[in-house]
């Protein structure tokens, strides 16, 4: 339901914002590199029209940001809400423009976290969530109107 969205990404902006400060804080080269390539991999099936591959991506991307994470009872908030979230991320997939968006999202928090802005990327993070929300529960709404399944 709209409700339920709204209740896990309430919960997932504040888990993945403290994700990407963590990640600004303390994420070794290796790991800022490997977030450049899936953010540059990212773009390049997004130009070829691969939303599978895409889709991976972008689990990846969110994978490698939650093992930035050290304190142990955030990490198991985030382990709790993987299966939630891989529900919702595939109806995400389904609207039109929300995979681009997502890339260039993701391109905006690495770009904070290679800063070493942890300000920035926690910013950028929750705006991307927010983001995903808007998306998801106008097109729940679009589907409720159309007959197409539950809000």
């Amino acid at each position: 339901s709209s409700e339920d969205l709204q209740e896990i990404y309430e919960l997932r902006e504040l888990l993945e914002g403290a994700a990407a400060r963590a990640a600004a804080i303390s994420a070794s080269e290796e790991t800022l590199g490997r977030l450049s390539d899936l953010v540059a991999k990212s773009r390049e099936l997004h130009a070829h029209d691969d939303l599978p591959g895409l889709a991976a991506l972008l689990g990846a991307f969110d994978l490698l940001i939650y093992e930035q994470v050290s304190n142990e009872r955030i990490r198991a908030l985030i382990e709790n809400l993987k299966a939630h979230l891989a529900r919702i991320g595939r109806l995400t997939e389904e609207i039109p423009g929300r995979v681009k968006a997502s890339v260039e999202e993701h391109a905006a928090i690495v770009e904070a976290i290679a800063a070493r802005d942890a300000d920035g990327a926690e910013r950028s993070m929750r705006l991307h969530i927010r983001s995903v929300l808007a998306d998801q529960l106008e097109a729940a709404e679009a589907r409720s109107e159309t007959g197409g399944g539950p809000a």
